[in-house]
């Protein structure tokens, strides 16, 4: 693989792992910025959804995991970015 091509895999592995662990939609994993992560309390906290309300949803350890490794890596580093 390209290293281009393999980050770009690693990152849609992530949101397809988020996605089925947490049940967020494309829209707001993809607008997730980490100022809305929580993971010490195994939270995002997401203000902007589809039906215009807030919502906290609870993380699973795997998602907890997955967010984790991509703090790790400095991944989405600007607001909007989509972690």
């Amino acid at each position: 693989h390209r290293p281009a091509t393999r980050g770009a895999a690693l990152w849609l592995e992530a949101c397809v792992d988020l996605a089925i662990e947490t049940g967020m939609r494309a829209g707001e994993l993809l607008s997730l910025d980490w100022s809305q992560v929580h993971l010490p309390f195994s939270v995002v906290r997401l203000d902007d959804t589809k039906n215009g309300s807030r919502r906290t949803v609870p993380l699973t350890p795997k998602a907890v995991a997955v967010l984790g490794e991509g703090d790790q890596a400095g991944v989405g580093a600007g607001a909007g970015t989509g972690l």
